[in-house]
């Protein structure tokens, strides 16, 4: 397994190499094991002592001179899969589900490919795009509204669970949102506010059952309506 990770950022509409981190100690030692850091010399040039997007994190501005410190930095910790995203990247790598730190080295390689922001990391993004070329299909409406088995395993498959996020059925969601606009008439923007409102708390409460090891199958039966996000618009 390397012991280097290489960090792509999202820049001007393309995504960039832009620096790598170095284990200073065993991967086995997770996030609290030493890195050395630095950013890549073309990125260095080009955006030097910017601390806004261009950078890993406003703390770590673009330079031509590399960072160390006595664990991983914050933001690559952020990169790690984490919930349900974790358990099943860590079951489909072959590892248990209830690894711990000693698995983050692997998992950041393998799953930190679909981030939030705008950081990724090119062995993860490479891994994805070689499942996405031998696996292509396509799903129904229904199917992706209803969380069709076959098609939670295809995103499974595709990677769609990882990089800090749990499970969140973004394509579900992405459909309610325009059913819930065609049936209401209602501004695109304050449905979505109203449907962060319902689905945080249930997100959060769903990965602290999963920390404990409750079983979250009801849990994920309660998903809103479409007829709850009405109700919660009209109290806006």
């Amino acid at each position: 397994m390397p012991d280097i990770a290489n960090l792509e950022l999202y820049v001007g509409g393309v995504w960039r190499d832009a620096a790598s981190v170095r284990l200073l100690g065993p991967a086995e030692g997770g996030w609290e094991v030493g890195t050395d850091l630095a950013y890549g010399l073309a990125y260095a040039v080009d955006h030097e002592s910017r601390n806004d997007a261009a950078a890993l994190s406003v703390n770590l501005p673009v330079s031509l001179e590399s960072t160390r410190g006595a664990s991983w930095p914050p933001f690559l910790t952020d990169l790690l899969p984490q919930g349900f995203g974790r358990q099943e990247l860590l079951r489909r790598l072959g590892m248990p589900e209830t690894a711990a730190a000693s698995a983050d080295w692997r998992l950041l390689l393998a799953g930190a490919a679909n981030p939030i922001g705008n950081i990724r990391v090119r062995e993860a993004a490479e891994r994805l795009m070689d499942h996405a070329a031998n696996d292509r299909r396509g799903f129904t409406e229904d199917e992706v509204v209803g969380r069709n088995g076959e098609f939670t395993e295809h995103l499974a498959r595709h990677g769609l669970f990882v990089a800090a996020s749990s499970d969140d059925g973004a394509p579900r969601w992405a459909s309610v949102i325009q059913q819930t606009v065609d049936a209401t008439g209602v501004e695109e923007a304050a449905m979505r506010r109203a449907l962060v409102d319902m689905v945080e708390p249930l997100r959060t409460l769903r990965d602290r059952a999963i920390d404990i090891g409750v079983d979250v199958e009801i849990m994920d039966m309660q998903r809103p309506t479409i007829e709850d996000i009405v109700v919660q618009l009209e109290a806006l």
